[in-house]
């Protein structure tokens, strides 16, 4: 061992996206070979949101397949994000990581039946390197409390579940890592309060080039869709562990591709297509096409859809959501996720008479204003939002404002600021677990089952 320096490499936020993961993996393999070669340290950390529903082989396996891709990293521990914590249900995520060869730390999830950390994961790990130090690593995801309940966990707040961890085992390292799915102002926040050298983030997709000193901590950040990697150099000053250097590869430019990248990576996803297409759902006598700017009988049948999943005689979504056509024939599970491939839900808004006339005032100034503009986040996967596509909106019956009515939308029209009377004024609920696309499958089924087929023949 010509020195005692330690070398960590990180990923975050990959989301399903394998373009460069042949190469990501490739490279951090070779990394591991030559610093063990050297006699030197070496882990690797992969800070969540690995998977992404938007693929369809991660939607055609439950992100499995992404965690067998992840194990040709040889990560010495990983984080959940929310895309495994939430798109996911309880079932799934119990077996997201059944064939993981490396350990899920997680700190701040709980099996609500049970209050004890999940099976598949470690709250936390003491490394130790051939020097002897002793390397603390522990992970926090996203605290969306009401989502995680409603799929039967409990997510504890991050500020807490340090104090609380600390209280019990900081003695036990000699240097602190913390694998944060939290997001950089978080991040910047924990520095300050806590005794933890290197703060490895991800969540909002900050790049942090040469990391970022902040109180106790350096901060790290590498991106999304696996663009960078982190490659952090700890040494020995003073006889304490140090962060020397914190700074990020960038993977399209400094690292070789190996051969066939291309076709690997299409190869994943064509299987993904396949496995999807032989889940065969319904049988549509005519096509539902799709137009951003208009509203068309795909809009028209999953309003109706959502509609009927909550029991509501009005319904609202956007003509952005759906990214394809239906096609004549039989309709397959690879149409629906081409179609929606959000991971969003539908729910339903109670809300007083008095406040859906105000809403209905709201819809039009959003149509005037929305149709063409772009968004971003909040599970939406599309370019634009689009035409707001309505049903029961025009009913002759009169409103009456003391009465209180029933409405179908989507979940994340309860984060768009521009919904203000809506999020203001109506009791929300969010359905779990299925997800849009599993409701309209199911509306499809039933309405245009797939014995029809047999019919035309």
């Amino acid at each position: 061992m010509t020195d005692n320096k330690i070398y960590i490499y990180h990923t975050n936020d990959i989301h399903s996206n394998l373009t460069f993961w042949p190469r990501i993996a490739q490279e951090l393999q070779n990394k591991r070979a030559i610093h063990e070669k050297k006699d030197e340290d070496v882990f690797v950390f992969d800070i969540g949101d690995a998977t992404d529903r938007a693929n369809p082989l991660t939607e055609a396996t439950n992100g499995q397949a992404i965690t067998e891709l992840l194990n040709e990293g040889k990560y010495d521990g990983v984080t959940i994000g929310n895309n495994e914590g939430i798109t996911n249900s309880k079932e799934e995520l119990n077996h997201l990581y059944k064939k993981a060869n490396f350990p899920v730390i997680l700190t701040n999830l709980f099996d609500l039946e049970t209050k004890k950390t999940p099976e598949w994961a470690t709250p936390y790990q003491i490394l130790k390197t051939k020097k002897g130090d002793r390397i603390g690593v522990f992970g926090l995801t996203t605290p969306l409390y009401e989502t995680y309940e409603k799929l039967g966990w409990k997510v504890t707040d991050p500020i807490t579940q340090i104090q609380q961890f600390f209280v019990k085992h900081e003695e036990e390292a000699d240097f602190w890592i913390l694998l944060s799915h939290l997001g950089l102002e978080t991040d910047r926040l924990i520095s300050k309060s806590f005794p933890i050298s290197l703060i490895i983030g991800a969540h909002t997709h900050h790049v942090l080039l040469n990391g970022e000193r902040s109180a106790n901590s350096i901060l790290t950040g590498a991106g999304q869709f696996g663009q960078w990697i982190g490659e952090v150099v700890l040494t020995h000053k003073q006889g304490k562990l140090k962060v020397e250097t914190a700074e990020l590869i960038n993977v399209e430019a400094d690292v070789p591709a190996p051969r066939a990248e291309t076709k690997v990576v299409n190869d994943y996803i064509n299987y993904g297509h396949h496995l999807l297409k032989n889940e065969t759902i319904a049988y549509l006598p005519e096509s539902l096409l799709t137009n951003w700017y208009t509203q068309t009988d795909l809009a028209d049948v999953t309003l109706e859809a959502i509609a009927d999943f909550v029991g509501a005689d009005r319904a609202i979504l956007n003509a952005g959501l759906f990214m394809g056509d239906l096609k004549r024939g039989v309709v397959t599970a690879d149409d629906l996720h081409q179609c929606l491939p959000h991971p969003i839900r539908v729910m339903q808004c109670k809300i007083k008479g008095q406040h859906l006339l105000e809403f209905e005032k709201e819809v039009y100034q959003v149509n005037q204003k929305m149709s063409h503009q772009p968004v971003r986040g909040f599970g939406f996967r599309g370019e634009v939002f689009g035409k707001l596509c309505l049903k029961g909106f025009n009913q002759d019956e009169p409103i009456d404002p003391d009465k209180e009515y029933k409405l179908a939308t989507i979940d994340y029209f309860s984060f768009l600021s521009f919904f203000d009377i809506l999020n203001t004024y109506s009791t929300q609920e969010i359905i779990f677990p299925d997800f849009l696309r599993g409701v309209v499958g199911d509306y499809l089924a039933k309405t245009y089952p797939l014995k029809n087929k047999f019919k035309q023949i």
